[in-house]
C-alpha cells in the first residue's frame, strides 16, 4: 500500500484539504472529514506541492492549464467522465448535456445529462476537476458539492 500525504490550503474560499500518494492527487476537497479520518503523513510531497502551486495560480485567476498528477482508470465510467471534465472544460462553462455530448463523441458510448451529474456530485478533486464549470441548460448554476456560494464565486471569477 502506497504511503499517504496531506496538507491544507488556505483559500478565499475556506480552507482546502489536501490527499495525495506518491503519484497522484486523491482528494481537494473543502469539507475535512475525509481529511481527518485518512492515515497520513502531514507532509507536502512533489505531488501535493504542484497541487498547492496550482492553487495559488487559480486564486490568483491566472490562466489554468491541464493537472497532470490525476489518474484516470477509463475502464469505470465515473473516472471517463472525470477525464472529459478535466480534458475539455478547464476553463469553460457549459451545461451537463454538453459534457454528455462530449462523453459521447470521446469514447463512442452514449450517457445521459442525469448520470453525468450523479458522477459531478462525487468529485473528490474540486476544483482541478471543474464540476463547478458545468450548469443546468437553463442557465441555473444547479448544486455544488462544496456549496452553492462557492460555486457562485467561482463562475464569477
Amino acid at each position: 500500500m502506497p504511503y499517504l500525504y496531506k496538507c491544507t490550503y488556505s483559500s478565499k474560499l475556506g480552507l482546502i484539504y489536501l490527499i495525495a500518494d506518491e503519484c497522484k492527487l486523491i482528494s481537494l476537497d473543502f469539507y475535512c472529514d475525509k481529511y481527518l479520518k485518512t492515515k497520513a503523513y502531514e507532509y507536502v510531497n512533489p505531488i501535493l506541492k504542484a497541487a498547492l502551486i496550482y492553487l495559488e495560480e487559480y486564486f490568483k485567476f491566472k490562466n489554468i492549464i491541464n493537472f497532470t498528477y490525476l489518474s484516470f482508470d477509463l475502464s469505470k465510467y465515473k473516472d471517463r467522465v472525470l477525464f472529459i471534465l478535466h480534458k475539455f472544460f478547464i476553463q469553460k462553462i457549459a451545461c451537463y448535456q454538453d459534457v454528455a455530448i462530449a462523453y459521447s463523441n470521446y469514447f463512442n458510448k452514449q450517457t445521459s445529462s442525469l448520470a453525468i451529474g450523479q458522477v459531478l456530485a462525487k468529485n473528490d478533486i474540486l476544483l482541478i476537476i471543474p464540476c463547478h464549470n458545468i450548469i443546468y441548460k437553463n442557465g441555473d448554476i444547479g448544486f455544488y458539492k462544496a456549496g452553492k456560494w462557492r460555486k457562485h464565486y467561482l463562475l464569477s471569477k
